[in-house]
């Protein structure tokens, strides 16, 4: 960018001149960076070769400087990241209740710096090691920020990698904004691509550092004074003001010996501001940890990542070796070898017309060479044949796979490990478990919960499954109604992110047990007046073995019970009440606990039934099933202590209040299959539609849907009935209603059994002077079709009842 392109309305160019001037004219020497940038780091790396500084200050989180060593060792590969958490144990910040679930639980903040083999921190460092200068970080602790929360302020966001607000900062200012719309810029990716990283000033250290500082200072001139202050810009920038001074009096050195790498944005530091926060009281972790390409990425939901970390990774190995021609036909051939790889048919005369056609967008765009836009753009004009929203996909899943690659860092072992690692660790070695980490392959594992030793690795493998440690799947669980109740089978794998998903685990607690039980104390205090969740929770403490839970779990249970008045939400509280049934008979125990709540859920469930009469027709399915259960319930019931009488009376009073005819079915079907009333008398009901009007005639499909969902014996058994009604129903519609409940008939038929439906099907033989069923013609074709042929039979009847033969 020349300084003739600096010119805005509002701007003083000679100001930002002599800003930019005073800043790179410095005795300290400022190199302004974009993370993640390879050509900012090829260039970095050259100037610090070339000028020999004896320190480097890092705009990174100061509190990691003791992980440096760990970043440089040779074990430690990209990409990787600096991990650090912060707990507010003593509610410092007054959000605990606010931003967790309860008052008792303490908020928890977290923040993750990624470092790539092409970040210019990253570089930085090593190349300081190169030259044996020192290195650190100078930026403010993330968790420093947070401040205590007043009533009516904004809380805090949730944990994430570190975004630096500076870029925010910059494609919101006026500067930027008119720079884009005149340029035709879509989005600061291709902003920056376009003007730095393939622009025309990236081969000059000290060009390509003067042009980057006049449009930061550009961009900060036009930016929010508000912004900058709400979200810690001027704290920060203090805080790293005052640490490169006493760094430079800690080494007793000039600033003429220093070199500072930071945001473009951060190299016009307003000196007048010099206040900063110091870190609230609480637990603070800090680790490096193994990182991915995946979690670098945009997709990922990285506001401040690398749209194609792949990609540029390709370019930094390329910038190593001088050979940036490179770059185009690699890249181009590996995304063609990627679709074809998904079924697309491509060859090398595409891989050529989409290098010429790139080159082509970039001279017709105004840039020196072509950037990711124009490569992306090209593919797709040469190569989708239609839609690219519709055509274009696979082309579209094989770009976002070349862009974004599949790399995975490693650290060295030196780094240590949090104290939930080390818990994780000792048991997987402590219950037999590490088979799958020392071979690296997938491990099926059988338990017998019948087995004291199996039983532990059980609660283990569950918690680690409820934490979503990716090391344990559950592949087959029969504790529930089965013949095989004590058997379990596992799938152990190990995964490169089981570290990083420890390291995030470590908020909640320094152990699994303990972040367990913290994550199970959130959840219960999000869902206290659901009772499926509560029980739920009560069903997840129990096979984690987590005993100190289980009384406050059951209170907890029990109020949800009482005050919820959802039918669903009971029902499946009852279900994982009796899977709690089936644990205590695994440990042959009782608990009489349980047997209260089962009692206590199978009461409120039945008391609330009359409410769902109304319920909407997109959970009549669900309140059918949550019906089913209840009845199953009062069925299995050994101890006498449910009233199935209670059910009986509730069900009736909300078959003669609902008005929606598949509830109504629903409800008389439950009515039979208790004994309240025959099986004759429903299917009386159903026949009585045939002598109605044609709106409340065409109602019978859904009537009959409704009664077939639930009442499967009775009405079976009583089929000729059922022919009967279905076959007056036929007789008194017409054909325009006969079309409108034929799709709900047979709905209702599908939803018996096949043994069922045959056996109707007989008695529909028989009756009709067919010896059977198997004398009937499957007819498979459409329902309109089905009615055609229908009406072109009557015709044809009767025009051969015409005939004298």
């Amino acid at each position: 960018m020349t300084t003739q392109q600096a010119v805005f309305k509002g701007l003083d160019l000679q100001q930002l001149e002599a800003s930019v001037d005073k800043v790179l004219n410095s005795d300290l020497y400022w190199f302004p960076v974009r993370h993640h940038s390879p050509t900012v780091a090829r260039l970095l790396q050259q100037v610090i070769r070339t000028r020999k500084p004896k320190v480097i200050f890092i705009e990174g989180p100061s509190d990691c400087n003791d992980l440096i060593a760990h970043i440089l060792h040779p074990d430690s590969k990209p990409p990787i990241a600096m991990y650090s958490s912060y707990r507010d144990d003593n509610n410092v910040l007054n959000l605990a209740g606010i931003s967790t679930a309860s008052k008792d639980i303490p908020a928890r903040f977290s923040s993750w710096y990624p470092m790539l083999a092409y970040s210019p921190e990253y570089v930085a460092l090593k190349t300081a090691k190169e030259i044996k200068a020192k290195a650190c970080f100078i930026d403010l602790p993330h968790h420093a920020l947070y401040t205590p929360f007043v009533e009516g302020e904004e809380k805090p966001g949730a944990a994430g990698p570190t975004t630096d607000k500076a870029e925010d900062l910059i494609t919101q200012s006026e500067f930027y904004r008119a720079l884009a719309a005149s340029a035709g810029y879509n989005s600061w990716e291709e902003t920056w691509d376009s003007l730095f990283e393939f622009g025309a000033y990236n081969t000059d250290p000290e060009v390509f550092r003067r042009e980057l500082a006049m449009f930061c200072a550009a961009s900060r001139f036009t930016a929010s004074e508000q912004q900058m202050q709400q979200d810690g810009t001027y704290q920060r920038e203090a805080y790293m003001r005052q640490q490169i001074k006493d760094k430079l009096a800690e080494y007793q050195l000039a600033e003429s010996d220093a070199m500072v790498i930071c945001g473009g944005f951060h190299l016009f530091m307003d000196e007048t501001k010099t206040d900063y926060p110091s870190p609230p009281e609480g637990t603070t972790y800090n680790s490096l940890v193994p990182y991915s390409f995946f979690r670098v990425a945009e997709l990922s939901g990285y506001s401040a990542g690398n749209r194609a970390p792949q990609f540029y990774q390709l370019y930094w190995s390329f910038l190593q070796k001088n050979k940036t021609e490179e770059l185009l036909p690699n890249y181009i051939v590996a995304v063609l070898k990627a679709a074809r790889k998904k079924g697309e048919a491509l060859s090398a005369a595409d891989a050529i017309a989409i290098a010429q056609h790139a080159q082509m967008l970039s001279q017709l765009r105004q840039r020196p060479q072509p950037i990711l836009d124009d490569i992306h753009d090209a593919i797709i004009a040469c190569c989708c044949k239609g839609d690219p929203n519709e055509d274009g996909l696979v082309l579209k899943a094989a770009i976002d796979e070349v862009d974004i690659g599949r790399a995975l860092g490693k650290v060295t072992d030196d780094v240590g490990r949090l104290p939930i690692a080390i818990d994780f660790y000792y048991w997987l070695q402590e219950l037999d478990l590490h088979e799958f980490q020392i071979e690296e392959k997938q491990v099926k594992l059988v338990l017998n919960k019948q087995d004291e030793f199996d039983r532990q690795r059980s609660a283990f493998l569950h918690r680690l499954a409820f934490l979503k440690i990716p090391a344990a799947s559950l592949n087959s669980s029969r504790d529930q109604f089965s013949a095989a109740l004590f058997k379990e089978v596992w799938l152990l794998a190990w995964s490169p992110s089981i570290d990083s998903k420890l390291v995030e685990e470590n908020l909640y607690g320094d152990s699994i047990e303990a972040a367990t039980m913290t994550k199970l104390q959130e959840a219960v205090a999000q869902q206290l007046n659901h009772a499926d969740a509560c029980c739920q929770i009560l069903y997840e403490a129990i096979k984690m073995a987590l005993p100190s839970l289980i009384q406050p779990l059951q209170k907890n249970a029990e109020n949800a019970l009482a005050n919820d008045p959802r039918v669903v939400s009971l029902a499946q509280a009852i279900n994982y009440l009796r899977q709690i049934e089936q644990h205590s008979s695994i440990r042959q125990t009782q608990n009489s606990a349980i047997q209260d709540l089962l009692v206590l859920a199978y009461n409120r469930a039945c008391f609330a039934i009359p409410d769902a009469a109304t319920t909407q027709a997109e959970h009549q399915y669900e309140l059918v099933d949550a019906l089913k259960t209840i009845a199953e319930t009062v069925f299995k019931d050994s101890s006498g202590a449910m009233d199935i009488e209670l059910l009986r009376l509730n069900i009736q009073s909300a078959a003669e209040l609902t008005e929606v005819p598949f509830l109504k079915g629903a409800f008389y079907g439950l009515l039979a299959e208790l004994k309240v009333i025959s099986g004759a008398e429903v299917l009386a009901l159903l026949a009585a539609y045939a002598k109605s009007t044609a709106d409340i005639l065409v109602q019978a499909g859904d009537f009959l849907e409704g009664l077939l969902s639930v009442s499967r014996t009775s009405i079976i058994t009583g089929s000729p009935q059922l022919i009967e009604a279905i076959e007056e129903l036929f007789k008194h519609a017409d054909h325009q209603s006969f079309l409108i409940m034929l799709p709900k008939i047979r709905q209702a038929f599908e939803a018996i059994q096949p043994q069922s439906k045959y056996a109707i099907a007989d008695k529909v033989a028989q009756r009709h002077g067919l010896k059977s069923s198997v004398e009937l013609v499957e007819l498979n074709t459409s329902l309109e079709a089905a009615v055609l042929i229908a009406d072109i039979d009557k015709q044809v009847d009767k025009i051969m009842q015409e005939w004298d033969f």
